[in-house]
């Protein structure tokens, strides 16, 4: 299956991701440059996105938690989404974006009918 940012949009509405904040947007560029390049280094992801919006990686940073933190049961609503469980302790911006780049670009990693 082909990454669809169509798809990543659902998937970020799904887990009750408020699209009127601009960490909604920037994090729909984090994972789609993730999902197309998978770079083992997300800071090259969060200073390509930087430079599209003219701010600095750590405000990307900042903005996508802040839109990640608004979201009361995110670890709930991504271990749904995702097939397995995911505690809250261990989410963070990086591993969001790396799962949800993951799901979308092959979604056969995380079949659970198996």
């Amino acid at each position: 299956m082909k990454f669809s940012r169509n798809n990543l949009k659902r998937c970020l509405l799904r887990l009750n991701l408020d699209p009127t904040h601009i960490g909604y947007s920037q994090l729909i560029d984090c994972v789609s440059i993730q999902a197309d390049r998978h770079f083992s280094n997300i800071g090259i992801v969060y200073s390509l996105v930087a430079t599209k919006y003219g701010i600095l990686p750590n405000s990307v940073v900042r903005n996508i938690s802040y839109a990640c933190n608004k979201i009361d049961d995110l670890d709930r609503r991504l271990s749904e989404l995702l097939g397995f469980n995911i505690s809250s302790n261990s989410l963070h911006n990086s591993r969001i974006i790396s799962y949800l780049a993951d799901f979308l670009s092959d979604p056969r990693l995380f079949d659970t009918s198996a």
